[in-house]
């Protein structure tokens, strides 16, 4: 038990880390876009 719940910690740290990058990866205006949506938040 105690290895699978260290391997979903890991799991969800790399699903993080992933969403992040994908999240950074996306073009200016789509992310103004995201953010603009989300809540007003200026990227430029």
């Amino acid at each position: 038990m105690s290895s699978r719940q260290t391997l979903v910690k890991t799991l969800r740290i790399l699903a993080v880390a992933v969403l992040t990058a994908a999240l950074s990866a996306v073009p200016a205006h789509a992310g103004d876009y995201y953010w603009d949506a989300g809540g007003g938040i200026d990227t430029s």
